[in-house]
């Protein structure tokens, strides 16, 4: 739903996304009690759903930050492969330089994953997404 938006085009929108929150589990240990893998299908749905309503939102050459708090492929890697597959508007921006700061941070295919690691903190993924600047 749409029924907030103004009509203003944004620059950068970031989509930080309801999750299962593996990456978080050192820190909240309760998630243990509050999630199960049976929840990931709804988990999914909304995830993808966030991304395709507010990818109208978005400028041409303007980019979406998609970011979740977890280690899982299905919330990750898999949503923004799915996405980019149906929104032929958007590409993959470049996330190099970002990752060559980031201790624990591996490359995935379309995004980054960041281990958890007692010193450094929780576990993060994140995807750069542009729009294409001839689509409005």
């Amino acid at each position: 739903r749409l029924d907030w938006w103004d009509g203003r085009h944004f620059d950068r929108v970031l989509v930080d996304a309801p999750c299962s929150g593996t990456g978080v589990l050192a820190r909240r240990p309760d998630i243990k009690l509050h999630r199960d893998p049976s929840q990931l299908p709804q988990l999914r749905t909304q995830q993808l759903a966030l991304l395709n309503n507010l990818q109208k939102v978005v400028k041409p050459n303007g980019l979406i930050i998609y970011c979740t708090c977890s280690l899982l492929p299905q919330e990750n890697d898999e949503v923004v492969g799915q996405f980019l597959s149906a929104n032929k508007a958007f590409s993959l921006g470049s996330l190099s330089a970002e990752l060559g700061s980031l201790p624990f941070a591996e490359s995935q295919r379309f995004g980054v994953q960041l281990l958890p690691d007692p010193s450094t903190g929780d576990g993060f993924y994140f995807a750069k997404l542009r729009k294409s600047p001839a689509n409005s």
